[in-house]
Order: structure tokens, then sequence, then C-alpha cells
């Protein structure tokens, strides 16, 4: 890396997907991130540059696949007088990493540990093709990144692990945090109020279903519900996710089609973005269920976000920070992965009054931004972490200050 001048500019390009939650009715996982990264850096009094990025052509946002957009936000950053950096998410991580920028801190969002992920739809898929070049991506983003943020403690270690392996954590940086992890928040909805029906318990499933979705769980566990209270009813906002997994959302449709309650299930099939805040506020009660896998313990949940900040209480398989926070804050409850008896149990403590209580935690729930800390720390001052070099004569310059020549040539022999 070249060297940078240490004059903190407190001035950073965050480029994240759009569009801006702010002003369209779109909502996705990516864009509410960069939104939340957004008001973290500005309530921090750090000068933000954003350029929105989608996936595919939309008005605001540079198309990630045009080769001219992405020249241009290559232009933008070189021109800038900014001296840091901010990629969200892994395809815009690994656009940036790959510019070969030398005058910028390089700051890296990772918003997910995608090898996790990966070997998920290697399960789902039983092959496990698509390993080598996640692999080679993570690599070369760990390899120029001068920071890097995850979405949970857990994926923070892990990081540390990757650094480790990469003679990444040395001598440069021994003492300095160069992994943080900043939680996903949610974003309210604005002038929206809960409007559910009284006569009416609503269940809603916000959201796709990825390859860690618990689609039988869910499925039994509602099922059981709707055996014993005629008056629950469950909305599915979601369904499948194109190049990701499809047969979980197929399986669970056939499940409805086939069961005596399928007059109470709305499955929407993606919904659209701007009816999503009246499903939303029009519901009692939010379920969250995934498999017990690596991506559960290290991943954000954000449909859980989403509902909480939102007033609505959530139901959550064990696993997940978050779901760890939601027990803990009493904004609903958590229950045994895989166990559709259990989740049925708690279901039925929510719509025996209990949901009143963790509906109004939820209304009075404020997510705090105190995980910034150490990404402005560093933004305010930053420094620089070298690659470790152990060629053959530093190892001989080493040891024969340490040892005898008896042991140099025993250690290099080895």
């Amino acid at each position: 890396m070249a060297s940078k001048t240490k004059k903190t500019m407190q001035k950073v390009i965050l480029i994240g997907f759009g569009p801006d939650p702010n002003k369209s009715s779109s909502r996705s996982a990516f864009s509410l991130r960069t939104s939340m990264l957004e008001h973290g850096l500005d309530i921090n009094d750090i000068q933000v540059e954003k350029l929105l990025v989608y996936d595919g052509k939309h008005d605001g946002c540079f198309n990630i696949n045009s080769q001219k957009d992405r020249q241009s936000i290559k232009n933008h950053i070189n021109k800038s007088d900014a001296q840091f950096v901010l990629a969200s998410g892994f395809s815009i991580c690994k656009l940036i990493t790959g510019f070969g920028i030398k005058n910028k801190y390089i700051i890296s969002d990772l918003n997910g540990w995608t090898l996790s992920e990966v070997q998920a739809k290697s399960f789902d898929i039983d092959s496990n093709v698509l390993l080598d070049k996640t692999i080679h991506t993570e690599k070369q983003i760990l390899k120029h990144s001068d920071f890097l943020i995850t979405v949970s403690s857990a994926q923070k270690f892990a990081t540390y692990g990757e650094l480790a392996i990469l003679g990444l954590l040395n001598k440069s940086n021994f003492g300095r945090t160069v992994v943080s992890h900043i939680a996903n928040k949610g974003i309210a909805f604005q002038d929206i109020k809960n409007q559910s029906d009284p006569n009416k318990f609503t269940i809603i499933w916000l959201g796709g279903f990825n390859n860690w979705a618990d689609e039988k769980t869910l499925f039994q566990g509602v099922s059981r519900v709707m055996q014993k209270y005629s008056f629950v009813e469950m909305i599915v906002t979601g369904g499948a996710i194109y190049g990701v997994n499809d047969s979980k959302y197929k399986w669970f449709c056939n499940q409805v089609e086939q069961s005596e309650y399928k007059h109470r299930f709305t499955l929407l099939n993606w919904a659209a973005a701007k009816d999503i805040p009246n499903l939303i506020t029009s519901s009692d009660l939010g379920v969250n269920c995934d498999i017990k896998c690596l991506e559960t313990l290290t991943g954000a949940r954000n449909r859980v976000n989403e509902l909480i900040v939102n007033g609505v209480p959530v139901i959550s398989s064990d696993g997940s920070e978050v779901s760890k926070q939601i027990k803990t804050l009493k904004l609903g409850t958590t229950f045994e992965s895989g166990n559709s008896y259990d989740l049925a149990e708690k279901i039925e403590i929510a719509l025996l009054n209990q949901q009143k209580i963790w509906s109004q935690n939820c209304q009075n729930y404020r997510p705090d931004y105190l995980d910034f800390r150490e990404l402005i720390t560093f933004i305010k001052q930053p420094f620089d972490s070298t690659k470790s070099s152990n060629g053959f004569f530093k190892r001989i310059a080493y040891y024969l200050k340490t040892k005898s020549l008896r042991d140099v040539i025993r250690k290099l022999g080895g």
C-alpha cells in the first residue's frame, strides 16, 4: 500500500445499494444498510458523499453491471478529496477493492459472511462449485481493505481468523481494531400507525425464503396454532429468491394448498414495495424461522429489524445475535430452532395477551448507534496495515539474533 497522509479529513465516500429507502417505496436489505450507514456517519459529524448502486438500471443509481457506470464510480473516487471510501455489500466491496486505489483508505462493509451463505447454497445444490470463486473474492477484499465491518460479533471474529491466515494480523496493527461489527437497525415508517384487526390475530413472515429459512417448522408451527384458534391468520410477503433458492417457497405453497386452513394463509409472492408498510402495521406478530447453521450464527436478520422498529414483536428461532436481543429486551421471544411444537407454544403465549406487552416494548424501542464508535475512531485516527513479509533472509536475521547456529539450520530446514 502506498504511504497515505495522516491528516484526517473526516469525509467519506459511501458507496452502497439503492434506491434510498427514505425517498423510495422500495426497501431492500441492502438499501436499508446503506441508509443506516449514512445516518450513523452523519450523527457523528462525518461528511458523506453518497453514491448509490443498483443491480440493473434504476433512477438515481449507478448500474453495477455497466462498465461505463463502474468507470464513473472510479473516476468520482479519484477526483474526490475524501480520504475514505466505504463500500457496502460483497459485490460493491469486490468492485472497489479491484480498482487499485492507492491514495485513500478503503473500508469494506461485508454486510454478512458470504462464505457462510455459499455454504448453505452448496448444501442446497449438493455441490461445492461456488466455493473457489467466493473464496478468491473474499481474499481480494480482505487484502485490499484498511478496515472491515461485519453485521455481527460472530462474523467479526470469523473475519479476524481469515485475516490471520492471510498474514494480515501482524506488528502494524497489533492492539488496533481492524474489524468492527455494526448491527442492522431497521428504519421506521413515517406517519403510519398500527391498524391491526381486533377480531383477528395476524402473523407475518416478511421477505423471501433463502437457503437458511426453515419453511417446514414455519408451516407446521403456525398450522398447529390455526388448528386451535380460528381467528389466527398468516401473511407471507415474500417468495422464492431468484438465483438463490426456489424450492423452499414452492414447498411452503404446496403445503398451504393442501391445508384445511389454506383460506387463512395469504401468500403474496413478493408484495409490492408500496404495500409493505401497511402489511407490517396491520400485523400482530412477526415470525422468523432459521435452520441452525453457520449463516444463522453469523448473519443479520433484516426482517426482524424491520418488524421491531415498526412496533411489531417477533418470535424467532434461536441462534442469531438478533434473536438474543429480542429475548433480552422483551421485543418478542425465541423458540428452539427446528421445533414446531415450541414455535406453536410461543405463538399461543403471544396471543394470550403477551403480544400486547411485547408490542409496547417495540414501540418504545429505539436502536442506538453506539456500535459505530470503532469505525468513527478509525476515520478520525486512521492507520496503515501492511501484509507480513517473512522472506528467507529476514528469517535468517531473526533466528541468528535469538538462536544458536544449530537451531538456525534446524529452523530453516523445518
